[in-house]
């Protein structure tokens, strides 16, 4: 059972034609005979938190049994990903700027719109100021329902580390083995596309120097979390932007879906 984001839902066919890390990986199974089938659980736009409800509610569910659960994530449990206002981050987890906006605003918010329109992280950050001035009366509301005396306040990286372990437990209890892969970004680590010439070469530049970062910032992070547990595995520099591996700063091409489904099949099966 794959779990993730955008970078393994097959539905974003403009990413790499379909081809997600667990259909590739799902390919390198067959190829060398392993009794072995990926059930891709990945949904665009999930974090450590809903994977981890995610989980919780469809594994038990399916027919089959599960052998291993394997996470690529990082990059959505980055701080301001699901755009709560900066006063709700790390109070509201599982929560996203959208299931705040229709219970803050009593309305509910028509999700099934069609929209051809792409906006760069700095124009997301402009709406979620916005929103956040905007809805900032209803804050009374919000706190009552979710806010516990004493509450503490904790980062993104405590809360996927609280997360990866839970789901390690989770897994196994349904006697599976659990693996997260600290998922590569495009310009981590100071990684620099040198062939000017290269598809990769055209995409960067693309995210602003603030963002930049906040996202090497925020690793920093989940890396100091990810080597406490020996079932986290840190893969955020296999996929270099040295050539053609992405589609777009923040999602891999076919290529770079064969890449990371590789990585991982070598982890996982080295002698299995």
């Amino acid at each position: 059972m794959a779990l993730g984001g955008s970078t393994k839902y097959g539905f974003y066919q403009q990413f790499s034609r379909g081809n997600g890390w667990p259909y590739c990986l799902n390919g390198l199974l067959e190829r060398s005979g392993k009794k072995l089938q990926v059930i891709n659980g990945g949904v665009g736009g999930y974090g450590s938190s809903q994977e981890l409800l995610k989980l919780l509610m469809d594994a038990p569910r399916l027919n089959v049994d599960i052998k291993y659960v394997i996470s690529l994530n990082g990059i959505n449990d980055t701080k301001g990903y699901g755009g709560l206002p900066v006063w709700l981050e790390g109070k509201i987890p599982f929560w996203t700027w959208l299931h705040y906006t229709m219970y803050s605003s009593e309305r509910y918010v028509k999700q099934n719109v069609d929209s051809k329109a792409t906006y760069f992280p700095s124009f997301m950050s402009l709406i979620w100021y916005i929103s956040e001035k905007t809805l900032t009366p209803n804050f009374y509301k919000v706190q009552n329902l979710f806010y516990l005396e004493g509450q503490k306040e904790i980062s993104a990286g405590q809360q996927w580390y609280g997360n990866i372990r839970i789901m390690h437990e989770v897994s196994k209890e349904l006697g599976a083995q659990y693996y997260v892969f600290l998922q590569p970004i495009m310009q981590l680590n100071g990684q620099i596309p040198h062939d000017i010439l290269s598809s990769d070469y055209l995409l960067y530049g693309q995210m602003s120097p603030e963002y930049l970062l906040e996202i090497n910032r925020r690793y920093q992070d989940l890396r100091k979390f990810c080597s406490k547990v020996n079932f986290c595995v840190d893969i955020t520099a296999i996929a270099p932007p040295a050539g053609n591996f992405y589609a777009d700063p923040r999602h891999y091409n076919e290529a770079g879906n064969k890449l990371i489904a590789n990585k991982i099949y070598d982890y996982i099966y080295p002698l299995k």
